[in-house]
């Protein structure tokens, strides 16, 4: 080796079955977790046949453009929640009392992949849905409008 001593990593758990008994214990630990610390808040839930599915800033968007929608007579839901752990069993629930599930996220999509599992056995709403491509000023892949190439 050039510089530096060769290094070996191995795991913690070396002794018979012990990786899997540690693996076991975790499993537990996150099955409670998932039970104990899951959270949604359901906002402006009567007669709604839209619910917009949310976590953190889009969240507080979503609210207020329910909050717009409902000064219109617009039917409306919102759903927001932790991303960890993701409330499938709400999801669920809520996929089926409503025809559309708009998920919103600001970022490359950590939940609408959670949000389509939990979802993929309920029959009748339509899921869709929308991810904010922010990208830094200058940034050759950015709209044109922010600064990004043209054309």
């Amino acid at each position: 080796m050039r510089g530096r001593e060769r290094r070996n990593v191995k795991s913690l758990h070396l002794k018979d079955n012990a990786i899997e008994i540690h693996n076991w214990k975790l499993h537990d630990k996150y099955e409670r977790i998932r039970k104990d610390e899951a959270r949604a808040e359901s906002y402006m839930l009567d007669g709604a046949t839209i619910a917009i599915v949310a976590f953190g800033t889009a969240a507080r968007v979503g609210k207020t453009a329910i909050q717009w929608a409902a000064r219109k007579g617009s039917p409306r839901d919102a759903a927001s929640i932790t991303l960890f752990p993701f409330p499938g069993r709400e999801v669920f629930e809520l996929a089926k009392t409503v025809d559309v599930l708009l998920v919103i996220e600001m970022n490359t999509g950590q939940m609408v992949e959670d949000v389509r599992q939990s979802t993929r056995f309920t029959t009748g709403s339509r899921f869709s849905e929308s991810r904010a491509r922010c990208r830094p000023r200058g940034d050759p892949r950015a709209h044109p409008a922010a600064g990004g190439r043209k054309g």
